[in-house]
């Protein structure tokens, strides 16, 4: 942190009230009897550690919130700039999706790998809105209305020095309340605590080898799904040597209890091989080998030219499927479809049509069987 250059330039947005209520979600007890315009917070289990909040925003305050900041961040075991920006988010759970490495050190990613990134992160936050109303191990379509109005209200915060931080601010109080939700946790917060409770889970499963026990209890009561381990992957997949971690840090609104579960999940690069068959288990065995009707685009050519002169062989497509999630997905293609993916590929935006069998992978998936291939006219190409 710049020290005291930084909160000077951020302490005009944080309030005396939302250091005070952020202190009282993390269970500050208030000490009684101050004549002075303060605040004095005792740590719940080490009297002797305070902290001191003025109640006024004057010339001292950037000094106070200095030295508050500071002891936080060195009880919590986290960064001045967490704390920080915590104190910034007060009303909303902030999901930080991290990656981290000697590669990405610097807080950049290429930004194809970085797009991969953001929509994994926003998806995994979409599969576990889903799952707050029906808890299921595969989401066939992930757009139920209040998992849409969840993620319009979500906001994107800015990376972080030191790795690659896709930081997703999560507002506990500004989405209507589905009914039936429990009182006591807005749809936000259970959905940030669906999202690390899953991720906790697998990553618990692999370190502690019970895989199958944890995917046969989650069978009774869903919260690790396919959906979130399609997302996991493409977040992996946007650094294969990189690790991944999850963390939560929690609304301070006192009202909320804090969960239980521990708010960081970190998935080691060797733990995704695990999370590809997790995700294979979870995902319902018809789907996977069923045959489909496929769309999109065709991105690469691959084939060869064969002994009768004309050229066939391995094409990538990116396709579009359900919920306008793109996949890219790689098919072999005799010569007369091979001819038809050249001339759409030659259009630039040509679309295509087909059947297959769509089996997923984690940055590249593959089509089998194909057949029924043809060419797309822009007015037959359907619209989401």
């Amino acid at each position: 942190m710049q020290g005291k250059e930084l909160v000077t330039r951020l302490g005009s947005q944080i309030s005396p009230t939302a250091v005070r209520e952020y202190a009282k979600s993390r269970g500050w007890q208030p000490v009684e009897g101050s004549r002075r315009r303060l605040w004095i917070f005792r740590h719940p289990k080490a009297d002797l550690r305070q902290l001191i909040i003025p109640i006024d925003q004057d010339a001292a305050w950037a000094d106070a919130l200095l030295e508050v900041v500071l002891r936080l961040a060195a009880l919590e075991q986290s960064a001045p700039e967490t704390v920080l920006d915590n104190l910034l988010t007060t009303h909303s759970d902030v999901v930080r999706f991290r990656v981290g490495g000697e590669d990405v050190s610097g807080g950049m990613l290429p930004m194809a790998d970085a797009a991969d990134l953001i929509k994994g992160a926003t998806r995994a936050l979409l599969s576990s809105a889903c799952s707050v109303i029906n808890k299921v191990t595969h989401h066939p379509r992930m757009s139920r209305s209040e998992s849409e109005e969840f993620l319009r209200v979500c906001k994107m915060g800015q990376t972080e020095i030191g790795s690659y931080v896709v930081k997703a601010v999560c507002p506990l109080m500004e989405m209507n309340e589905p009914p039936l939700l429990r009182e006591d946790q807005p749809f936000a917060r259970a959905t940030t605590t669906i999202l690390i409770e899953a991720c906790q889970a697998i990553v618990q499963s692999i370190e502690e080898d019970r895989v199958d026990g944890m995917l046969e209890a989650n069978s009774a009561e869903p919260t690790v799904t396919s959906n979130l381990c399609d997302e996991l992957l493409r977040m992996h997949a946007a650094r294969d040597n990189a690790n991944l971690t999850i963390e939560v840090s929690w609304a301070a609104i006192p009202k909320y209890k804090i969960p239980s579960v521990a708010p960081v999940a970190a998935f080691k690069p060797e733990y995704f091989h695990v999370v590809e068959d997790i995700q294979r288990q979870l995902r319902p065995q018809k789907e996977q080998h069923e045959t489909a009707f496929l769309f999109g685009t065709v991105e690469t050519l691959n084939g060869d030219v064969g002994e009768d002169g004309h050229r066939s062989g391995e094409v990538v497509f990116a396709l579009l499927l359900q919920d306008e999630e793109v996949m890219r997905a790689r098919g072999n293609l005799n010569a007369e479809d091979y001819a038809k993916a050249v001339a759409a590929h030659e259009e630039g935006r040509g679309y295509v049509s087909f059947s297959g069998v769509l089996k997923r992978g984690v940055r590249v998936g593959r089509v089998e069987t194909i057949t029924e291939f043809r060419e797309l006219a822009s007015k037959n190409v359907p619209q989401s």
